[in-house]
C-alpha cells in the first residue's frame, strides 16, 4: 500500500492483521497505537487513525469496553 513516498509491506506472518499487523480476534479493535496501523489508516482516509478508528468495525459493547479501559489508561485517542 502506497503511504506518501514509501509503500507499507503486508505482514509476513499471515495469521496476523493487515491493518495493524497484530494477533486478535475479527471482533476486537485493530492496535490503535501500531504506526502499522496509523499509516494503513492515513493511506485510507487521509488522516492519522486513532483508538476510535481502530474499533469502528466493532460492536458498540465491545466499543464502550475498550474506550473505559483506553481512558481509565490515558490512551484514548479519537479524530479531532
Amino acid at each position: 500500500m502506497k503511504v506518501g513516498d514509501f509503500n507499507l509491506m503486508p505482514p509476513l506472518d499471515p495469521t496476523l492483521c493487515p491493518a495493524c499487523k497484530r494477533k486478535h480476534e475479527p471482533d476486537q479493535p485493530h492496535d490503535g497505537s501500531a504506526l502499522h496501523f496509523m499509516y494503513w489508516w492515513k493511506a485510507k482516509h487521509d488522516r492519522w487513525g486513532t483508538w476510535k478508528d481502530a474499533m469502528s468495525h466493532c460492536t458498540p459493547e465491545v466499543q464502550r469496553a475498550w474506550e473505559t479501559a483506553l481512558r481509565e489508561r490515558g490512551a484514548w485517542t479519537e479524530p479531532e
